[in-house]
């Protein structure tokens, strides 16, 4: 287990005490803000009490106008409307929310999602033709469609219009669509919208329109698909979530109730926790592992019976894509471990025959995690490799991969994670040069950094103080959970496992005592026993459970500072 560093960020001890005295919360919670970027009364109170009227107008993205134009008139003339997505979450809630709007002012829609394994991401050449085969007049395509010139030009040529609505960069031309909307492209205040927040923004302008038609009931969906997607959940996103975890609790949709009750979450409030690491796998599992289309039956259907019964299919595809990850990766642990080129490596690229092309992104993310260095997974059949790459630190994998473009067939993707197809030829020459490229990034950029928000002391972290953090959700991206260090902690007894991979055990400072688990910590257990002195860095939570009214501490790190007297 490597070292992580602990980044702490400094104290504004004036600045907190302003905002403080102005906004009626603790010293703290105000230091907290001000580690966010948040440091002006105002926008702490867009930060915490933000809503509707904090969202930006729908009609300040380029184009929106003449998408919602070209929609009215699909709905005045009876064409055929086919909504087109992406195989993950956001995709999915995407095609989810756009099929529920436009068919609630009376549009004639059907909706299309490509396979993952046999179609890849994207508007593809087969799909156009099949449209153009069922006398479709108008593709809308949601999270996806910037890449497609080639596409969006032949469907043209064919008499379909086209309407992109998407949230990724584009790396070639802009299409020849009707319109396109995305935020990137135009002066639009807040650039990281997820695809289905793209979505929600045209169903908003439809709705100005179309007065009757009532879209926040809808933010359900938008949460859900903002949350997995993993952006950054501030400004706008940070509204749209935490309305939209509000509407989840309960959903008014069938499919949603459902998924909940197979996941064994029905009965509790739900967060952001529950939607990344819980609700998302199992929507995504359908698309991994074979197709998409059950996540968007079961969210559309009216039918409890017919949800839970897609739910639990979902459930099932679930544990078998974890079951196919743990072999990938214990192959792909074994493989860096019994070769000694790839332990000399910066950037790990690792292919193999028969791996499932839907998980390698997942395990290349442990891989990354595991050995600290960005992981590039290929799934090779014939001649091929199709890979998913995932990157740690400073290393930018897109801007690495879009430099060595020569070697691959197609690739696409961003900062910290990407996806391409290459030939089983370059993949020996692409390993050398990214791991040319890697040379150049000081070694240091590769460790994982924790960034603390302030050293604290167990006396601090009372009941009424961790539960005004709450005030800070929904947690996120670009608004992770509060983090914190405690230095010289003592521990009371040899910590227990729990849960197959989780540790439990008390600790003592100032007299002072609190509960520790460690999530997915398990490795810990041998190396921590009773009397060590540790510096442990955690995030608080409050313990319901049962009645109970305490604080326990959920350990994200540690260093022992001495053996066991």
């Amino acid at each position: 287990m490597e070292e992580k560093i602990w980044q702490i960020k400094p104290l504004t001890p004036s600045l907190a005490a302003e905002l403080s005295r102005t906004m009626g919360v603790s010293l703290w919670t105000s230091q907290l803000l001000i580690n966010r970027g948040v440091e002006t009364p105002e926008e702490a109170e867009v930060f915490l009490r933000g809503g509707f009227s904090h969202l930006y107008s729908p009609r300040l993205l380029d184009g929106i106008d003449k998408a919602v134009d070209r929609a009215l008139r699909a709905v005045r003339e009876s064409e055929k409307i086919l909504i087109y997505g992406d195989y993950d979450v956001d995709g999915i809630t995407s095609v989810c929310l756009l099929s529920i709007v436009l068919k609630e002012i009376g549009a004639h829609i059907s909706y299309y999602l490509p396979h993952r394994l046999r179609e890849g991401y994207g508007l593809n050449i087969d799909a156009i033709r099949k449209a153009k085969d069922r006398a479709i007049n108008l593709i809308i395509t949601c999270d996806c469609g910037m890449d497609a010139y080639e596409e969006i030009t032949m469907a043209k040529k064919e008499g379909m219009d086209t309407i992109v609505l998407d949230h990724h960069r584009t790396k070639d031309n802009i299409p020849p669509a009707v319109a396109v909307v995305n935020p990137h492209l135009c002066s639009y205040p807040f650039k990281a919208l997820a695809g289905v927040g793209v979505a929600f923004k045209f169903a908003q302008a439809l709705a100005e329109r179309v007065p009757s038609l009532k879209v926040q009931k809808h933010l359900d969906l938008v949460g859900l698909g903002t949350v997995s997607d993993i952006v950054p959940l501030v400004n706008e996103n940070r509204i749209l979530v935490k309305h939209g975890i509000e509407a989840l609790n309960p959903s008014e949709k069938r499919g949603i109730e459902a998924l909940k009750e197979v996941s064994g979450i029905k009965n509790r409030r739900i967060d952001t926790r529950d939607i990344a690491f819980i609700l998302a796998p199992r929507l995504n599992a359908g698309g991994r592992m074979d197709t998409a289309y059950d996540g968007v039956k079961m969210l559309l259907s009216h039918d409890p019976k017919e949800a839970k019964r897609i739910a639990s299919k979902l459930e099932k595809d679930n544990r078998e894509r974890q079951r196919v990850e743990q072999e990938i990766f214990k192959d792909a642990v074994k493989i860096i471990e019994e070769n000694s080129d790839l332990k000399k490596e910066r950037v790990l690229v690792i292919a193999e025959k028969g791996w499932h092309p839907g998980v390698i992104g997942i395990v290349a993310s442990r891989l990354a995690e595991r050995f600290s260095r960005p992981s590039i997974l290929i799934s090779l059949e014939k001649d091929r490799g199709r890979g998913s790459g995932r990157s740690i630190g400073g290393f930018n994998l897109f801007e690495s991969i879009n430099s060595l473009k020569g070697y691959l067939q197609k690739f696409g993707g961003h900062k910290y994670a990407c996806g391409l197809e290459i030939s089983e030829n370059n993949i020996h020459p692409f390993r050398i040069e990214i791991n040319r490229l890697a040379e150049e990034i000081p070694v240091e950029e590769f460790k994982p950094t924790l960034y603390v928000d302030a050293l604290l002391s167990f006396d601090t972290l009372t009941f009424s103080m961790v539960k005004e953090f709450s005030l800070l959700s929904p947690f996120g991206l670009g608004n992770e959970e509060p983090l914190f260090i405690t230095k010289n902690v003592e521990i009371m007894a040899n910590p227990k496992i729990v849960s197959s991979n989780h540790i439990k055990f008390w600790v003592r400072h100032n007299n002072f005592h609190r509960e520790v688990i460690g999530f997915g910590k398990g490795e810990y257990a041998p190396l921590l026993t009773k009397k060590q002195t540790v510096d442990l860095l955690y995030t608080p939570e409050l313990d319901l459970w049962n009645g109970r009214n305490s604080v326990i501490l959920k350990m994200k790190d540690i260093r022992i500072k001495n053996e066991k007297s």
